[in-house]
């Protein structure tokens, strides 16, 4: 049998071990709020981002959820390719919580092939296919010369001629030109740009500052 100092030493342990786990806990909590509250003190606020998703119905999600992430982006920039599965990983780390809402800001003057994929991107949502044409058109390596109808078929669009219509009338451009006016209105000069229950954070955030701002997002529902 295990005698009275060797019971007395194993406690000793572990209730060191105990401490040491209450005491990294909590350098943790306080290094997450630490960085929560630096990128909410360095985000701008948009006072009028609601206006925004009125009257909009968002790619991913149902509307009225209490995070609006409103992403300014373009087909082509290397950044919104690598943004695009991480905030993927987000909305499904968080069901039920996330809308999302895009904007077409294709950067021509840098991005030739931008604009025709934002057009080839709204058709497809005409015919409701958003997020997964969206998605698709992100991993592509290159959109020169890019088969857009070839992209149609596999996510979901079921009028192929309607499609092809709307992609050779250019039926889109009135609305990808109104989102960059709201982009241009806001001073948006790059992409990807996202604005998070109002606060704009630029560039390509990394899975932890998108958690970090989803958080910090929490204390000012979106509705």
């Amino acid at each position: 049998m295990r005698n009275l100092k060797q019971i007395e030493g194993s406690s000793a342990t572990t209730l060191i071990l105990l401490l040491l786990i209450v005491f990294i806990a909590a350098d943790l909590a306080k290094d997450k709020w630490q960085r929560a509250k630096a990128l909410d003190a360095h985000a701008q606020t948009i006072p009028s981002w609601r206006e925004l998703i009125a009257a909009r119905k968002p790619t991913e999600g149902k509307g009225g959820r209490p995070i609006a992430i409103i992403e300014f982006s373009d087909y082509q920039c290397p950044f919104c390719k690598i943004m695009e599965p991480r905030l993927r990983e987000l909305i499904a780390k968080h069901p039920g919580m996330i809308d999302l809402y895009r904007y077409d800001f294709p950067l021509e003057s840098i991005h030739p092939f931008a604009r025709i994929a934002a057009n080839a991107a709204d058709c497809a949502g005409r015919q409701g296919v958003t997020e997964a044409y969206q998605s698709k058109l992100f991993e592509q390596k290159t959109l020169e010369d890019y088969d857009w109808v070839g992209l149609a078929r596999p996510t979901g669009v079921p009028d192929l001629g309607a499609y092809r219509v709307c992609l050779d009338g250019d039926q889109s451009a009135n609305q990808i030109k109104h989102d960059v006016q709201m982009g241009k209105a806001l001073k948006i000069a790059s992409t990807p740009t996202l604005i998070i229950n109002g606060a704009l954070q630029s560039g390509a955030l990394t899975g932890d500052q998108l958690e970090t701002a989803y958080s910090v997002a929490l204390r000012r529902p979106a509705f």
